[in-house]
């Protein structure tokens, strides 16, 4: 089973699942901002946990396939060292 869940667990799966997760969040602030239903929901430390979840995964992931995560530091040097650390998958979701 775990190794089903790790399967699902894509960096894509990750992306669709995080932006559609906070969508209902930004429906309430601009439908009923002054709610207290939006004020518990957006307030609450439930969101950022799952978040914050997420991006230690994308990073652990990261490190775990062996990406070469510190020629981050490359992207200054010149515009396609840019195209080339932004084409890996997991650079994208990370910045």
């Amino acid at each position: 089973m775990l190794i089903q869940f790790e399967e699902y667990l894509t960096f894509e799966n990750i992306y669709i699942f995080s932006n559609y997760g906070i969508l209902p969040f930004w429906l309430l602030l601009i439908a009923v901002p002054n709610s207290k239903i939006t004020q518990i929901l957006v307030n609450s430390i439930i969101l950022p946990l799952i978040l914050s979840t997420a991006y230690a995964y994308v990073l652990y992931q990261t490190i775990l396939l062996n990406e070469p995560i510190l020629d981050i530091f490359k992207l200054y040097l010149s515009i396609d060292n840019l195209y080339t650390i932004f084409a890996t998958v997991s650079f994208l979701l990370i910045f």
